[in-house]
């Protein structure tokens, strides 16, 4: 047979439960709807502009690490190299 604390206990657990399951669908009865206005999706863009936004985006990459190497290494060729071809960091 359990102990009176044991049996307490199961029964505090047990009131705690059922309190929620009583609590929760009036909770949710009572509190007013979410106002959530959906957001329009936003225009797809034509695929030239795409195109020209990712060639644009290179060339402004490309310029940053050349303008890094220079920076960096000055005239010396060549720019050493590293795991994808980001340029490499300066040993010190």
């Amino acid at each position: 047979m359990p102990t009176v604390a044991a049996c307490s206990a199961t029964h505090m657990l047990w009131m705690m439960v059922v309190s929620t399951l009583m609590i929760m669908p009036t909770r949710a009865a009572t509190s007013p709807p979410l106002l959530i206005s959906p957001i329009p999706a936003p225009a797809p863009l034509p695929f030239h502009q795409l195109k020209n936004q990712a060639r644009i985006e290179k060339e402004h990459h490309k310029a940053q690490l050349s303008e890094i190497a220079l920076e960096d290494y000055g005239l010396w060729n060549p720019t050493p190299y590293y795991r994808g071809g980001n340029v490499a960091p300066i040993p010190h």
